[in-house]
């Protein structure tokens, strides 16, 4: 949380674990604007199978203050 504190744009941040919940890697998928950032699971699990990731951790910041739920497009 405090990384992402103070940026003026979405991230949106991936973190991939190994079995034992051990992080193998962490990265900034999306950077979005003030107040939304477009993500494709694609590029996600992409990563992931490159990095043979048994689970993923995914969050972003809100710079904007707007706490309400996140927009799903389908």
């Amino acid at each position: 949380m405090d990384e992402m504190r103070f940026l003026s744009q979405e991230h949106f941040v991936c973190i991939y674990l190994n079995t034992k919940n051990q992080v193998l890697h962490k990265q900034t998928v999306f950077i979005g604007s003030l107040n939304a950032s477009i993500v494709h699971p694609r590029e996600v699990y992409k990563e992931a199978m490159r990095r043979s990731a048994a689970s993923i951790i995914c969050f972003h910041n809100h710079p904007s203050g707007d706490l309400r739920v996140v927009k799903i497009l389908k």
